[in-house]
């Protein structure tokens, strides 16, 4: 049986797929194939290193929620912190303007996950902890 606070992640896995879907469409309908060959990293690799990023965070989110719940927003605050730092290193020394857009377009968009994700956890602790 999927426990609620399991089915996070399905979510996530739904929403990543959206967004790969979504982002291929962009691609296509707007023809950036062109633009991506003159950048270093791929859309592939841009898009890997942010839904990585933000199943690492999950999951420790989601150690955290089950081990010690009243800790998880102050974890939250850790790791996001964290993912800005690896986001700047992995920014670094890009110049290409059109990669640096959707790098940033991307942050934001994985950022509204982590986030939506958390509260999604921490309202599950909250309903939890009232019965």
């Amino acid at each position: 049986m999927i426990t609620k606070s399991k089915s996070i992640f399905f979510l996530f896995a739904g929403l990543l797929f959206l967004i790969y879907g979504i982002s291929f469409l962009v691609n296509q309908i707007f023809q950036f194939q062109e633009k991506w060959q003159e950048t270093s990293y791929s859309f592939f690799q841009v898009f890997s290193f942010f839904g990585f990023t933000s199943f690492i965070l999950l999951i420790i989110h989601y150690i955290i929620y089950k081990k010690n719940k009243d800790q998880l927003g102050f974890v939250f605050l850790i790791t996001l912190t964290l993912k800005v730092v690896l986001s700047f290193l992995f920014v670094k020394g890009i110049t290409n303007v059109f990669e640096k857009h959707y790098i940033i377009t991307y942050f934001f968009v994985f950022l509204i996950i982590d986030v939506w994700l958390t509260i999604r956890l921490l309202n599950n602790y909250g309903k939890r902890k009232a019965n």
